[in-house]
């Protein structure tokens, strides 16, 4: 049996070729079923009143369901953040990095850096934390950590960036609170999520939302405060 290969391009060129060939079959699902699909932004005028932007024109339903999704969290505050990627960017990397610090210790952080370093990256986690996931149990994140150590994944813990810079050859020194410096070809921020609430009326409409990040409240069964207004995903808490 011959060493396995492996072929950056062709993986970024299969995604997204099988990411439009799943959007087929869900638009052909929806139109299926007798749904309609409006490719504009919209904004909630009532409990079943829809403004579409795009079309200036509204349109009615019994039901709303909100599943517009987060982004990753931006962090301005970081000197040299302009040079950091996040992880909805990673598949579309022009060439995979030989070297990639990934900041964060969530499932995202977590997942991506047991990806990078499967496609044979040198990778470092660093999270200001004393352990990664942190809503997890407590033995799965231990088990885990030492299982990532064990297959070469370095995990910096207790530890922040405090800045990132371009090396003239172009890769990037992150100087970490640690006092470190990681010389890495890709930094990649996993510090969190943002739901996707902004300028969709829900305030208007007295949908309650959190203050920490406007997250959705919603109940067990994904019933907001507002008769007939449903929230799924991670535009909720």
């Amino acid at each position: 049996v011959p060493e396995a290969s492996f072929d950056w391009q062709m993986l970024v060129a299969n995604k997204d070729r099988e990411i439009s060939r799943l959007e087929a079959i869900y638009k052909r699902n929806v139109e299926g079923s007798g749904g309609e699909t409006f490719h504009s932004r919209a904004m909630i005028v009532d409990p079943h009143v829809i403004h579409l932007l795009g079309e200036d024109r509204t349109v009615t339903a019994d039901q709303i369901l909100i599943a517009t999704g987060g982004r990753p969290a931006a962090h301005p505050a970081l000197p040299g953040h302009e040079h950091c990627i996040f992880s909805n960017e990673a598949f579309d990397l022009k060439e995979l990095p030989k070297a990639i610090m990934i900041e964060g210790g969530g499932y995202i952080a977590v997942e991506f850096a047991n990806i990078f370093h499967g496609l044979g990256v040198d990778t470092t986690l660093v999270y200001r934390g004393k352990e990664i996931l942190g809503r997890f149990d407590m033995d799965l994140r231990r088990t885990l950590h030492e299982t990532m150590e064990k297959k070469g994944i370095k995990i910096l813990c207790h530890a922040v960036s405090e800045s990132v810079s371009k090396r003239p050859d172009g890769r990037l020194d992150a100087q970490l609170t640690s006092g470190q410096v990681l010389t890495v070809d890709q930094v990649m921020l996993a510090i969190g999520r943002i739901p996707n609430t902004e300028n969709m009326g829900l305030e208007g409409v007295g949908i309650e939302m959190t203050a920490a990040t406007g997250a959705i409240k919603v109940d067990r069964f994904s019933r907001t405060n507002i008769d007939n207004i449903w929230a799924i995903g991670d535009v909720t808490n």
